[in-house]
C-alpha cells in the first residue's frame, strides 16, 4: 500500500481481542465446545496402507497394515483433504522389497487405502472406508482421496455425510497470527504397535499461532507455525480456529527456533486449486457449534470474512470518517482525508479498512498474557514484527536527542524499533523505522493495536508523518 505524503509510509491498523485471566490468575482457554469437538474429530481420518501377501499375482492373505498419517474429510461426498507425503508410498515399496527378499515372499500394496475414523474424541479408530487418490500436488504437499466404498471395497449403504459432517473451510483464517488454534491427528509410532490401530486415539493439541510464513507476492501466505507438539503421524490432520472451521493441514513437526517444538501447517487457501482438481465445489458453510463460554468474545470480523478481497468493508465506511465495531460495541472515529487512499485495491490479498488499502489486516484473537494491557500488546507485537523471516536486525528507535521512543503505561502505550531488513535476491539491506501503539478499549477484554512501517532510513519525516496519521484516529 503506497501513500503519497512525501515519503512512502505503510500502515497496517490491527483489532487485538485479549481475554482476561480468571479469579485464580489461570489463562482462560477458548475451547471447542463438546459436541464442535467432537464434529472436528468425526472428520479426522487415520489413512493405512494395505500390503497383501501374493501368489503367482494372487493375492493370498494381508501382511501389514501401515498407519501413514491423517485425513480430513471436506465434503459430504467423501473427498479426504491430506499431505501428499502421506500418501507418497516410495518408503513402503522400499521396505516391502526388503521384507520379500528377507522372508523370499511377495507383496504388493493395495491401490485402495484404508481410512479409519471415530466418532468423538473418546472413542478409538476403526476402519470404517476405503479410498482413491484423485489429486496430488507435491509441490504444495497436498493431495485428495475419494471414499469409494466399506473398509471392505464395497458400496455404501449410505453417503459418508450421513455419518459425519465435513469441515467447512476457512481460507480467510491465514490472516490472523498468535490466534488460538486446535490441532486433531492422529500419532503413531511405528508399525509393530499398529497391529490393530487399538493404540492409536486421536489426539487433540493446542495451540498458538506462532508466525506467518510468506511466499511469493506480497501476502501470500505460504506456511502457519504454531506452538504446539505433534508427532508424524498428525500430518494431514485438521488445524481448526475456535469455531470449528478449517484452517490448515498439518505438514511437520519441527523444533522451535527459540527452544521447544512448533507444528507446521500449510493454509487452506492452498488448497483449493487442488480441491478442484478432485471435483470439490464449495459449499456454503454451515453453522458450526457455538463456542465454549471460554471464548465469550467473537474475533473482529476481517475483511476477508465479509467481503471479496479488493472491496472495502460494509461496516467500515471511508467517507463518513466512522467505524462502528459490531463484535466490541465501540465507535473509531477518524479523518477520511489522512486515511483514504487515492489507489485502486488489487485482488491479491489486498483489501480496505479504515480506507487504507493494506496487504492485510491482522486480527489477533486470545492472546491471553496480556489481559488488555497495553504494554504487554506492544511488547509482543514488537517482538513478533522483529521475527520476520527478512528481519535480520532489530533495536529500540531513538529520537533525534538519542531518547527512546517508547512510553505510555497500561491503558495506552507505544514503542518502537529500528529494524533491518535483507532482500535476499538483490543482497542489499534496508533500514525501516516501525512504530506500535496499543489502547485498551475494554479492560481484560480488548486492545486496538496500531502499526505504523516507514520506507525510509531516517524517522524525522517518518515521525511527523505518523503524528499526522494518528492524529486523524480518535477514540470518542
Amino acid at each position: 500500500m503506497a501513500v503519497s505524503w512525501g515519503r512512502t509510509i505503510l500502515a497496517t491498523v490491527a483489532l487485538a481481542a485479549f481475554f482476561a485471566a480468571n479469579l485464580t490468575g489461570a489463562a482462560v482457554r477458548a475451547e471447542l465446545a463438546p459436541e464442535a469437538e467432537d464434529q472436528v474429530a468425526a472428520a479426522t481420518v487415520l489413512l493405512v496402507a494395505l500390503v497383501l501377501q501374493v501368489e503367482d499375482g494372487v493375492p493370498t492373505q494381508e501382511y501389514w497394515r501401515v498407519p501413514l498419517g491423517s485425513g480430513v474429510l471436506v465434503s459430504a461426498e467423501g473427498l479426504i483433504l491430506t499431505n501428499s507425503h502421506v500418501v507418497d508410498l516410495t518408503a513402503l515399496q522400499s521396505d516391502d522389497e526388503t521384507e520379500e527378499n528377507t522372508q523370499g515372499i511377495d507383496l504388493e500394496i493395495e491401490d485402495a487405502f484404508l481410512v479409519y475414523a471415530v466418532d468423538g474424541v473418546a472413542d478409538d479408530p476403526n476402519p470404517r472406508y476405503s479410498a482413491i487418490m484423485v489429486a496430488d500436488r507435491p509441490d504444495l504437499d497436498l493431495a485428495v482421496l475419494s471414499v469409494i466404498g466399506n473398509e471392505r471395497g464395497l458400496p455404501l449403504n449410505r453417503p459418508i455425510g450421513q455419518d459425519r459432517v465435513p469441515l467447512a473451510l476457512n481460507p480467510a483464517a491465514t490472516a490472523d497470527s498468535r490466534t488460538l488454534v486446535h490441532i486433531f491427528g492422529y500419532p503413531v509410532f511405528g508399525r509393530d504397535a499398529f497391529a490393530s490401530a487399538g493404540v492409536t486415539t486421536i489426539d487433540v493439541v493446542d495451540g498458538r499461532v506462532r508466525s506467518l510464513e510468506s511466499g511469493p507476492g506480497l501476502g501470500d501466505i505460504r506456511l502457519i507455525h504454531i506452538d504446539a507438539t505433534v508427532s508424524s503421524g498428525s500430518s494431514g490432520g485438521a488445524v481448526v480456529d475456535e469455531t470449528g472451521l478449517l484452517a490448515g493441514i498439518v505438514t511437520e513437526a519441527r523444533g522451535g527456533a527459540a527452544g521447544g517444538s512448533e507444528a507446521v501447517a500449510i493454509p487452506v487457501s492452498l488448497a483449493l486449486p487442488v480441491l478442484a482438481e478432485a471435483g470439490w465445489e464449495n459449499p456454503a458453510p454451515s453453522p458450526s457449534p457455538s463456542p465454549s463460554p471460554a471464548a465469550v468474545v467473537p474475533p473482529e470480523p476481517t475483511a476477508t470474512a465479509e467481503s471479496a478481497p479488493g472491496t472495502p468493508i460494509p461496516s467500515a465506511a471511508a467517507g463518513d470518517g466512522l467505524y462502528e465495531s459490531p463484535a466490541y460495541g465501540f465507535a473509531l472515529s477518524y479523518d477520511p482525508a489522512l486515511w483514504i487512499v487515492g489507489q485502486t485495491p488489487v485482488s491479491d490479498g489486498h483489501y480496505d479498512f479504515f480506507g487504507v488499502q493494506t496487504s492485510f489486516t491482522e486480527v489477533l484473537f486470545g492472546g491471553i498474557p496480556y489481559a488488555g494491557d497495553a504494554q504487554g500488546c506492544v511488547s509482543d507485537l514488537i517482538q513478533l514484527t522483529a521475527g520476520e523471516p527478512d528481519v535480520v536486525a532489530a533495536e529500540p528507535l531513538v529520537a533525534d536527542d538519542g531518547a527512546p521512543v517508547a512510553g505510555g503505561d497500561a491503558s495506552d502505550a507505544f514503542a518502537g524499533s529500528l529494524l533491518t531488513r535483507l532482500d535476499e535476491q538483490t543482497d542489499t539491506r534496508r533500514n525501516q523505522a516501525y512504530y506500535v501503539r496499543c489502547i485498551v478499549l475494554e479492560p481484560g477484554v480488548s486492545v486496538l493495536g496500531i502499526q505504523q512501517w516507514s520506507g525510509g532510513a531516517i524517522y524525522g519525516e517518518a515521525a511527523r508523518q505518523r503524528e499526522q496519521l494518528l492524529a486523524g484516529l480518535i477514540l470518542p
